[in-house]
């Protein structure tokens, strides 16, 4: 993926705004991705003191943060403003309320090294170009402090991509980057001591219909530089349709494969600089 692979920041605002009032209800996959997710912060060794929750969304993950960490001074952030109200408005916490922060993830207000944990479900492959979004969160992290997220590969919607393929040379799923990508663009950010682990998830619909539907009900949108400019054919969208129904299971439903990438890593140790007394002995 090049570098200069970028999406619409405002693009993604106004399709998530769009999203927020029924967001949790089609947003299933992206809940129990989250729970795995938060699972994996056991591998911390001391409880954080100033966590961010970046793509926070309406706070379902926000919460259990919270709970996990309650004397945490925690931060919910968002780019969609409709998102965060949402969240503000029914989140209730253990202890005081996390704050609710609308703002871009590349360029996020906030001083150098303020964070000591952030945490980012399902949000950087909204992020391009990847390495600088995750510049930018190395910035806010204090020295040896962690990043844990998860993301989606390019594996994700493989039926719905090849269904399409059979009727159309366009593209009409999202750029997923893959774990060398990931890999990559976590190394030019300045992070280190990296894992990546993946895994596939299949979710079955009763047609395709309700998988759109769930797409379209979490905000996801074609962001594919190669996607079509024009409207869908009737004959197009008629031999998508065919061609994801030979790919149904033997029960009739038809499936939706994910391919979900989680990592975690860390940013590097402050530099102490040498004494003059320390060089010449």
């Amino acid at each position: 993926m090049s570098d200069c692979q970028k999406i619409s920041p405002q693009l993604v605002a106004k399709h998530f705004r769009k999203a927020a009032q029924n967001y949790d209800h089609h947003a299933i996959l992206q809940k129990e991705i989250g729970h795995r997710l938060l699972s994996k912060l056991a591998l911390l060794k001391e409880p954080p003191s100033r966590i961010i929750d970046i793509g926070a969304g309406t706070g379902q993950h926000t919460q259990s943060i919270q709970q996990a960490f309650p004397h945490a001074t925690l931060i919910g952030l968002d780019i969609a403003l409709n998102m965060m109200q949402k969240a503000k408005n029914t989140v209730c916490s253990l202890h005081d309320s996390p704050s609710w922060i609308c703002a871009n993830t590349f360029a996020l207000p906030f001083p150098t090294h303020t964070f000591d944990l952030i945490f980012s479900n399902a949000t950087l492959q909204w992020c391009l170009p990847l390495h600088l979004a995750l510049a930018e969160w190395q910035r806010i992290l204090r020295p040896k402090c962690p990043i844990f997220f998860s993301t989606f590969g390019p594996q994700t919607l493989k039926e719905l991509q090849s269904s399409w393929q059979a009727v159309s040379k366009k593209a009409h799923t999202n750029i997923f980057l893959s774990l060398q990508e990931v890999s990559e663009a976590l190394h030019k950010a300045g992070f280190q001591d990296i894992v990546l682990e993946r895994e596939e998830i299949t979710i079955t619909y009763a047609n395709v219909k309700g998988l759109l539907q769930d797409l379209k009900g979490v905000g996801s949108h074609n962001n594919h530089p190669y996607k079509s400019q024009g409207l869908i054919t009737p004959n197009a969208w008629q031999g998508m349709l065919q061609a994801y129904q030979t790919l149904a299971l033997p029960d009739g439903q038809i499936p939706a494969t994910y391919e979900i990438l989680y990592g975690h890593a860390w940013t590097k140790p402050k530099k102490i600089p040498l004494s003059r007394d320390l060089i010449e002995k």
